[in-house]
């Protein structure tokens, strides 16, 4: 019973980590970039966003870790593949967990490996920012 207990914890704390981290992003420094010129935001985002990128992805493997320890100790991991195992409250609340796992899961990779290459391409390192970049950011706004 501490074991789960333990693990519970452990699985609640990257939920907590990710969802904040992801309010942070959001709403506060995407505000905060706006007020500054564009070679300075370029360099902020690469850097936040790689360590957001570190730290989403290793509450996405604890979160996967420690839900999937839970689930053979429980002993539920055995129901899995039984559909009336579904229809109880359980059942349904452990399938919206790993439905919104997966999908917060390919959303990162879709991101970390398809598209976040692509804007690094876009965002020079520049630490002269251009009329043309002022005129972009300007745009943006």
């Amino acid at each position: 019973m501490t074991l789960i207990l333990i693990l519970r914890v452990i699985h609640v704390i990257p939920v907590i980590i990710l969802v904040g981290s992801i309010v942070f992003n959001y709403i506060f420094l995407r505000s905060a970039l706006n007020k500054i010129p564009p070679a300075h935001s370029v360099v902020i985002s690469q850097h936040v966003g790689t360590t957001f990128t570190i730290i989403g992805l290793t509450c996405l493997g604890l979160l996967f870790a420690t839900g999937l320890t839970k689930l053979i100790l429980v002993g539920v991991w055995n129901n899995l593949l039984d559909l009336f195992f579904y229809l109880n409250r359980y059942g349904r609340w452990l399938a919206v967990m790993v439905f919104s796992w997966t999908t917060v899961l390919t959303d990162s990779l879709i991101m970390t490996f398809l598209l976040r290459p692509k804007l690094m391409q876009k965002l020079p390192l520049n630490p002269n920012p251009t009329l043309r970049m002022w005129k972009r950011d300007k745009r943006l706004r």
